[in-house]
Formats: C-alpha cells, sequence, structure tokens
C-alpha cells in the first residue's frame, strides 16, 4: 500500500498537482554519508556522462572568452568535478558544500592544483567572488529557499553563466521551471546511462546565460 500511495504522490508531483518538497539533509548527515563510503557512487561509470557534460559546458564558456574561466562550484562534494575539469580551461576554482569532511578530502585531493579554494558553509551565505561559470550540481532539490541561492548565483556572475544538473525525479520539473522562466537556457542535454538501473530516467543538464534576459 505505501509503495502505491508513494507513486501517486510522485506523480501528482511531477504533473504539478501536488507541491514540490525538497529532500532534507543536515550538514552532519552529509559528513556522516561522506566519511562511511556511502556516497562513493559519484565516481562510478555511471556517473561519468554527466559529470562529462558539466565539463564540456564550462570548456565552452573559457573557449567563448578566450581566457581560462573563473568557476564557483556549489554543492562540490569531494571535488569530482574539480578533478575533471580541463586544467588550461580555468583560472580560478572554488569549490563549496556544506559537509567538512567533503571539503577535507576535496582539499588534500587537490593539493597543489594551483588557484583552487574549497569552502565550507551555505553558499548563500558565504562570500565567494566573482565567476564567469557557476556549477549546480546535483543540489538544487536540496535547497529549502530557492531564492537567496539563485540571488547569489547571479551577485557572482551577472553577466556569466550558470550550469545546472539534476536528475530526473518527482518535482524536477518545477525545479526547471523556476530556472527557465528567470535566466536564459543556452543548451540542455538529457543524459541517460543504460547500465544505471537506480536512475533509470537519466539526468538533464543545461547551461544558462545569466546577462541575457529570458525570451519571456
Amino acid at each position: 500500500m505505501r509503495l502505491i500511495t508513494d507513486s501517486a504522490t510522485d506523480a501528482a508531483v511531477r504533473l504539478g498537482l501536488a507541491a514540490y518538497r525538497p529532500e532534507h539533509r543536515s550538514a552532519d548527515g552529509w559528513s556522516d554519508s561522506y566519511r562511511s563510503g556511502a556516497l562513493t557512487f559519484y565516481e562510478d561509470l555511471e556517473e561519468l556522462s554527466r559529470y562529462s557534460v558539466v565539463a564540456g559546458y564550462v570548456g565552452w564558456v573559457a573557449t567563448r572568452l578566450g581566457r581560462p574561466a573563473d568557476v564557483v562550484d556549489i554543492g562540490c562534494g569531494t571535488g569530482l568535478l574539480h578533478g575533471r575539469l580541463d586544467p588550461a580551461r580555468v583560472a580560478r576554482y572554488v569549490g563549496v558544500d556544506l559537509s567538512d569532511a567533503a571539503i577535507e578530502e576535496a582539499r588534500a585531493t587537490s593539493a597543489g592544483a594551483g588557484d583552487v579554494t574549497f569552502l565550507v558553509g551555505d553558499a548563500a551565505a558565504l562570500q565567494l567572488g566573482s565567476a564567469d561559470v557557476v556549477v549546480l550540481n546535483e543540489m538544487l532539490y536540496y535547497v529549502d529557499r530557492l531564492e537567496p541561492l539563485l540571488r547569489r548565483v547571479e551577485s557572482s556572475a551577472p553577466s556569466g553563466h550558470a550550469v545546472v544538473s539534476m536528475w530526473r525525479h518527482p518535482g524536477d520539473g518545477a525545479l526547471w521551471k523556476a530556472l527557465d522562466r528567470r535566466w536564459h537556457l543556452v543548451d540542455a542535454v538529457d543524459v541517460r546511462n543504460r547500465s544505471n538501473r537506480v536512475n533509470a530516467r537519466g539526468w538533464r543538464v543545461a547551461m544558462y546565460d545569466l546577462g541575457r534576459p529570458t525570451a519571456g
């Protein structure tokens, strides 16, 4: 009966008939998950495709600028994306995450990598500096208050780009609509991995131009 109820609720959220509610996990909960190894699946082959698209978009922005880009990565975890970016296309990288355990690992693995900074805390409340690209990688569906975070993204890269990745889950459509109404969509890709039976619907990865008005 619970499975039927959950499926009905998911369908209602997906159709917009029920309100979307973000997932909840505390900073301590994230750190516990990182320390236990429960999140090492982010390193698996099934995740490579979406990381590759995110990294590709960052590289595209750098090519368009004609110089290496300054990147802010919100929800960076252990710094996996940083390790997949082309160093020749990144001038400065700032990674932010709520988990002190994740940031501790990120700092250890990126030691000596150049102009790289990892910060612990809420991105909406931290001083992140200016950026050409802000990455929101699998983190928007954990945000209780979307508006402060989006304002921080806009203040960090007022004429830059945002790159967003979200797995296709009940309610992701509501989040995409909020972004599409606010920012100018440049490109979007739907990524599916045939071997991933847990996330059969895959991911959507999109790039927005924060300096251009939306079509609406």
